[in-house]
């Protein structure tokens, strides 16, 4: 069957509205049937030339699916963009967002990876997975190491703890964005951190908010703000 269609397909050029049709039935096929080179073939053909086609967003999905089952990771990464930015509302680009990021995660790419995992979070921030998400996220934002990573570890991460109850949790993240802040040289935004945290009587560990002090006291230093660092070092000094 598929062979006949190709042989049509072949008497006819790519834009024309009975190419598409006939497009459409192999890459059914060999979605169907597992043929990753036909499919891959068909499937960008479509692709490219159809853009219009009410179907192609079905056929850019199926193209994914075979570039992922070929390891073409480089393809995977421009064709989930695509998708995302021509259907940023589908009820697949959770998905898509996902196979993005593990793609990146694949290629070594951490910036990309940062990036995408960030995107998955701020989709779906309730779900386990977003959550899950946001974190790796801030982990190859550190991983990045450079002071624009840090600057979007730092908000992520003090985003994730609305997202916890648990106090120990809510602490992981607060001090995570404070780290990152500082990492940045943003000690101003470090310490307006710190005390969004402090204020929630945390850390509860009475060594860790002693500490959490001392490090607003050195990040006021920093800023030539001697009078705010000795009041900090006083609290420091009070446990």
């Amino acid at each position: 069957e598929a062979s006949s269609y190709e042989a049509e397909l072949g008497k006819l050029r790519d834009t024309s509205p009975e190419a598409a049709e006939l497009m459409l039935k192999l890459a059914d096929l060999y979605h169907t049937h597992g043929r990753v080179f036909g499919l891959l073939r068909v499937g960008q053909k479509f692709v490219a030339a159809h853009i219009t086609h009410p179907k192609h967003r079905d056929v850019m999905l199926k193209l994914l699916d075979g570039l992922l089952a070929s390891a073409r990771n480089k393809e995977v990464v421009a064709t989930c963009r695509q998708f995302l930015q021509r259907y940023p509302e589908d009820k697949a680009c959770p998905d898509v967002e996902l196979k993005l990021a593990q793609t990146f995660e694949q290629l070594d790419d951490y910036a990309g990876t940062a990036e995408s995992y960030a995107a998955v979070y701020k989709r779906q921030p309730t779900t386990v997975l977003g959550r899950q998400s946001g974190v790796r996220s801030v982990q190859y934002y550190f991983s990045v190491n450079t002071a624009e990573a840090f600057k979007q570890a730092a908000p992520l991460s003090e985003s994730l703890a609305t997202r916890f109850k648990n106090p120990e949790a809510i602490t992981s993240c607060f001090m995570q964005s404070i780290l990152a802040w500082e990492r940045a040289g943003e000690w101003a935004k470090a310490n307006l951190t710190a005390g969004r945290l402090l204020q929630q009587g945390l850390p509860a560990d009475p060594k860790a908010q002693q500490e959490l002090h001392r490090r607003v006291a050195e990040n006021f230093s920093r800023l030539g703000q001697h009078a705010n660092a000795v009041e900090s070092l006083k609290k420091a000094r009070a446990f």
